[in-house]
């Protein structure tokens, strides 16, 4: 999760613009590759590397929207002179990821025992898919907003 933090940082930094939702597009797409990956693991030590490049590449994704989002909401408050909702709606971003972390936990735990491993690694790999496919209208928002 650091290195891929740094990795993220250096990136944005070497855009030269105050766009986030590309990096996160992209992260996101590539982290896909080494989940897909991790059912076709014959060793543990393949399964280690799958694993740790998906984190390095999910990971610093997921931490950052959150933190980019709760800036971000928090300059509109001020811009509109509604800065006390800003608690409220960070916390209920970081409340919805603590919930789906807590249901995410459950849902593999019925997935891996009904239909298996290779089952939840592929459902990972969809909803990573998903996630970045909803950030496509938060793109074109945001190339509107800085062009």
């Amino acid at each position: 999760l650091i290195l891929g933090m740094i990795l993220t940082a250096a990136v944005h930094r070497a855009m030269g613009q105050n766009r986030w939702v590309p990096i996160f597009m992209t992260s996101l797409f590539i982290g896909i590759i080494p989940i897909a990956l991790v059912p076709l693991a014959t060793t543990l030590h393949w399964t280690v590397v799958c694993i740790f490049f998906s984190g390095a590449l999910i990971g610093p994704s997921s931490a950052l929207f959150a933190s980019v989002m709760g800036a971000d909401i928090g300059k509109r408050a001020q811009t509109f002179g509604t800065g006390n909702i800003v608690g409220v709606i960070s916390g209920f971003i970081d409340s919805s990821g603590a919930v789906g972390s807590g249901l995410g936990q459950l849902l593999v735990g019925f997935v891996a025992s009904s239909a298996g491993w290779t089952l939840v690694f592929e459902m990972l790999a969809a909803f990573t898919a998903l996630g970045a496919l909803c950030l496509i209208r938060v793109r074109k928002l945001e190339n509107e907003r800085n062009d």
